[in-house]
């Protein structure tokens, strides 16, 4: 398997070999109707399957990411960045609670993940996010103190 950053640079190469255009309007064009179909797979219309569609939309991202001259890894940080604030959030306005890797099996397993959300709370270590969650629910906590 191929990671994000080739897989741009593979994607924007056959645009370019195709004479694709990746900027702005018609990418943006390209990747709403891919959004679209990909919509319509998911309600089971259409001749090509979800993950099919997905694919396309992939296809269609990578591709603007690396035609306009972005840094998947930079998005890919940002993506980091927002999932960790967003369960930082999650757990200090919504008072979810942390298991502890133990708490739920020791391992990646889905089954386990599965029962943990159900339960409402949030296994931190899974993701690998515990040290940057609790950094940032401490940058929130900061950032609110000092607005009071």
């Amino acid at each position: 398997m191929y990671d994000l950053e080739t897989l741009a640079k593979v994607t924007s190469e056959i645009c370019r070999v195709k004479g694709w255009d990746r900027e702005w309007d018609r990418g943006g064009c390209y990747l709403h109707l891919e959004a679209s179909e990909f919509i319509e797979a998911l309600r089971g219309k259409g001749d090509s399957s979800r993950e099919e569609e997905a694919a396309d939309v992939l296809f269609v991202l990578l591709s603007l990411i690396d035609g306009n001259g972005i840094d998947v890894n930079v998005v890919i940080g940002h993506l980091y960045d927002k999932i960790v604030t967003m369960i930082a959030e999650e757990i200090l306005f919504n008072k979810k609670q942390l298991l502890t890797w133990e708490e739920c099996g020791g391992g990646p397993d889905f089954s386990t993940w599965a029962q943990a959300r159900l339960k409402n709370v949030y296994n931190i270590e899974y993701f690998r996010f515990q040290a940057d969650v609790i950094n940032r629910i401490k940058d929130i906590e900061d950032e609110a103190d000092k607005n009071v």
